[in-house]
């Protein structure tokens, strides 16, 4: 089926309903959730001096951009679990529109609406919407680049102000998440391929130009970071090992993951991935097969930037060591989706079936959409125990307050969010259980400790057996992700 052209900024009532339909999703029980281990991180780097923030993340594995919009951010709006999250809220929805104004041009009005709602329901959309990190601006910044390196090729590389606009969105992109560079790769293997040649014979040394020149800029641009990027790159993460045969099963998850969102993975032959992904994969395999016959430049785009960067990413696990991957290519699934709804588009098939196809494989996500609401936390809660602390522990700035000792210590940013400067809390010496009845500094008073389940040695387990801490029952706490013990009066 030919797709027709279709103008500019069409259906302008139904992006907006669509929009707010998104909203209503991605501010929903915003709040219910407790803050999470890495959006803590996130509020205590947003709270500190811009120096220590952009230090901390020279030797992290995410770059400095993100931290640094959130403490505008939380300087404008405050620092409540709505201001904090609602960052990713406003970003998600920027990310809704860039992709409805990058597909518009490409598919028939239904499809788009289609895909659009596919979109909106997206679990992982909607996770990253209402988490306090760099996915959902990192995603929106990266569909800004998309649609900027189109609005260029389609006017003929003779816009300059789009060529712009994707410089800065790729600048952004590279500031914000570190896997952003592989959308960049398939743009650039777009552009060497099929990209060059739209331009009139006459302009296609003026376009490579200009293309270099843009690309030049984002390195000037990114040059102050390129040492510690590279830096933290070489090091990898180190989750894990993973080896070549492993490969595979991360591309199941990594594909179940950018479908699904987070945990639980719904199975590929379960109902909803035979109909979520079988959309996807028929629309995949419908792409690449008119790509082999016309090598359209269009078609290109949407298969090197939904395809490109997955491969990427699964390709350097050996390296990085076991991730989830989809976090750090989110911007995959609305390509995904696009390619897909592309794909089908080509078919005999009418548009009404082919939006169709795509309102079932929308559909399908519904009981994960559902499954993220009913979840009542975050890793582990720390709410309870910090009320149950502030309610029983001596607190305050004076010397007669109780120690209050953490596994592992990075948890103190979760329980500090919620008691601020009322409790100091403190690190137990290289795991050390026995350091807390030695320190001179606990006699006279209650020595507490706070056991969090990333806590691997010792585990939650292993301290519930050391007679000398009693486990402390803290009403709506769940001992299983976290645990308050009370030394034993020594």
């Amino acid at each position: 089926m030919a797709i027709t052209k279709h103008r500019e900024g069409r259906g302008s009532l139904g992006l907006w309903l669509l929009l707010a339909f998104a909203l209503l999703l991605r501010v929903w029980k915003l709040t219910d959730k407790n803050i999470g281990l890495d959006e803590s991180t996130s509020w205590y780097l947003a709270n500190g001096s811009v120096s220590h923030l952009i230090s901390w993340t020279a030797d992290d594995v995410h770059p400095p951009l993100y931290y640094l919009l959130l403490k505008v951010w939380l300087w404008i709006f405050g620092d409540s679990l709505v201001a904090l999250r609602s960052l990713s809220v406003v970003s998600s929805l920027i990310a809704l529109y860039l992709f409805f104004r990058l597909i518009e041009r490409a598919l028939p009005t239904a499809v788009c609406y289609a895909a659009m709602l596919w979109c909106t329901l997206s679990p992982l959309s909607i996770y990253q919407a209402q988490e306090t990190r760099m996915y959902a601006p990192a995603t929106a910044v990266v569909l800004g680049a998309c649609l900027a390196y189109r609005r260029w090729i389609e006017s003929g590389a003779t816009r300059r102000s789009a060529l712009v606009l994707y410089a800065i969105a790729v600048t952004a992109a590279l500031y914000l998440h570190y896997y952003t560079a592989f959308a960049v790769v398939a743009i650039w293997l777009h552009f060497l391929i099929v990209g060059a040649r739209t331009a009139a014979p006459d302009r296609t040394f003026a376009a490579c130009r200009a293309w270099i020149v843009a690309h030049d800029a984002v390195v000037i641009a990114y040059t102050p970071w390129i040492a510690f990027a590279w830096a933290q790159v070489a090091r990898g993460q180190r989750f894990g090992p993973v080896t070549i045969d492993e490969i595979p099963d991360y591309a199941s998850l990594l594909i179940r993951g950018l479908t699904f969102g987070d945990h639980p993975l719904p199975g590929l032959l379960s109902w909803q991935g035979v109909v979520a992904v079988g959309v996807l994969a028929a629309g995949g395999v419908c792409l690449l097969v008119t790509i082999a016959r016309t090598l359209d430049e269009r078609d290109v785009f949407y298969a090197c930037v939904a395809y490109l960067p997955g491969i990427l990413a699964l390709s350097v696990l050996p390296l990085s060591g076991a991730l989830e991957l989809w976090w750090y290519v989110p911007y995959c699934s609305p390509l995904l989706v696009a390619a897909a709804a592309l794909g089908l588009s080509h078919t005999p098939l009418p548009s009404r079936v082919v939006a169709g196809a795509l309102c079932a494989g929308a559909l399908a996500l519904l009981p994960s959409v559902v499954t993220y609401y009913s979840t009542s936390e975050k890793d582990s809660d720390m709410r309870p125990i910090v009320a149950y602390l502030l309610a029983h522990a001596r607190h305050g700035a004076d010397a007669q307050s109780d120690p209050v000792y953490l596994l592992p210590i990075y948890i103190e940013y979760k329980l500090s969010y919620y008691s601020r400067d009322a409790i100091a809390y403190q690190w137990v010496a290289n795991d050390d259980l026995e350091s807390l009845a030695r320190d001179p500094a606990s006699e006279g008073k209650t020595v507490w400790l706070v056991v969090d389940m990333h806590s691997s040695s010792p585990t939650i387990a292993e301290v519930s057996q050391d007679a000398s801490l009693r486990p402390v029952d803290v009403p709506g706490s769940n001992p299983k992700r976290v645990r308050l013990f009370q030394l034993a009066a020594h």
